[in-house]
């Protein structure tokens, strides 16, 4: 796993997604992000325990200056979100994009 510790404030973007719309969502916003920062994006199905605890690992491992975007369904998000913030990620580094998903 890579480290964001050398990065400058506020230039690194790590975006979780879960589900197809969220995807579509975390893709789109780190298109959208400056091309010269270092990106992660993380694609999951949902919010499990394997996923929670490779979130927490590259929270632990971001050190400071970083934006992660949450993006999928309301559960996963707030799931994942509650991880985030437990791990260290200060509120406001952290995007919330919940997407609704047809079944």
């Amino acid at each position: 796993m890579e480290t964001l510790n050398a990065v400058k404030s506020g230039t690194a973007h790590i975006a979780v997604s879960f589900g197809n719309e969220g995807y579509k969502a975390a893709a789109a916003w780190l298109h959208g992000t400056d091309p010269f920062c270092p990106k992660r994006h993380v694609v999951a199905l949902e919010a499990n325990a394997e996923t929670l605890a490779k979130l927490q690992a590259i929270i632990g491992g971001a050190g400071t200056g970083y934006r992660l975007l949450l993006a999928g369904p309301a559960a996963e998000v707030r799931a994942a979100r509650a991880q985030a913030l437990g791990a260290g990620a200060g509120a406001d580094m952290v995007v919330l994009l919940p997407t609704a998903e047809v079944a």
